[in-house]
């Protein structure tokens, strides 16, 4: 691999790439709802918002998920 290309360095750009679409995401549609009007079908609710929390996978063994067998 070249410089400033190794596999963890890769990791986390796909990691902050994904973080990114999730938050643009999640965005578009807070913009939704708060722009929804009263006179719409649960317009008189309060716009929702996401919680963003934090996880990791486990493989079926109990590893880190992604790990190699």
């Amino acid at each position: 691999m070249t410089a400033g290309n190794s596999l963890d360095e890769r990791k986390e750009r796909a990691r902050a790439w994904f973080e990114a679409l999730r938050d643009d995401l999640c965005a578009a549609f807070e913009r939704l709802e708060a722009e929804l009007p009263a006179a719409a079908p649960l317009g008189d609710r309060p716009a929702a918002r996401f919680v963003r929390t934090p996880w990791t996978r486990a493989e079926p063994g109990g590893a880190p998920g992604g790990a190699a067998p």
